[in-house]
């Protein structure tokens, strides 16, 4: 199985010109979410 890691909120507020924290912290959240969202029914046993 193929492991997949997101970069923390730091390494995504580098690469912004405007850091808004909520809105990292939100996004990346949404990722989360929609990734465990999509792969559910592979994980079930």
């Amino acid at each position: 199985a193929l492991a997949l890691t997101l970069p923390d909120e730091l390494v995504i507020g580098q690469e912004l010109d405007v850091i808004d924290p909520e809105a990292v912290h939100a996004a990346r959240h949404f990722v989360v979410r929609e990734l465990a969202r999509a792969h559910r029914a592979a994980s079930v046993w």
